[in-house]
């Protein structure tokens, strides 16, 4: 079944997540996770319950109370090849994968304004598919 956050809306994540404890919106986040479909191709890695542990430790640590963060508690996914820490990145290719030792500038504004990774998207191989069609029908 279903968590019944599915379809929430950001405004609706944020203002549930700022009304309750800390450690309930951690289990909100890992409940909304757990039911990720881990051979679902949408998805190239998915966050462990220790990651998530591990942004809002983050979040606490920074002193800013959560109703002063936009997006306190609001999960996100990024694409593959933008890079999350302490996630892997691969742009859909395994044998490219490293790992960042610190985030994209647009994943660390929104780790700052208080959204959790819960993981990372699929896309095609390297995301450059656009190009490629563009220049068979010759628009480039």
């Amino acid at each position: 079944m279903a968590p019944p956050t599915i379809g929430w809306t950001i405004s609706q994540w944020r203002e549930t997540q700022v009304a309750c404890t800390q450690e309930e919106a951690i289990k909100r986040v890992i409940d909304l996770v757990a039911y990720f479909d881990k051979s679902d191709p949408a998805w190239i890695t998915i966050a462990t319950p220790e990651q998530i542990n591990a942004q809002f430790d983050t979040l606490a640590q920074s002193g800013t109370v959560p109703k002063d963060l936009p997006l306190f508690g609001v999960p996100f996914a990024p694409k593959d090849n933008i890079d999350a820490a302490t996630f892997p990145t691969t742009a859909a290719c395994p044998a490219y994968l490293y790992e960042p030792e610190k985030d994209a500038t647009i994943v660390a504004i929104l780790k700052a304004a208080g959204a959790i990774v819960v993981g990372k998207t699929n896309l095609d191989q390297f995301a450059c598919s656009i190009a490629q069609r563009k220049d068979t029908i010759g628009i480039l």
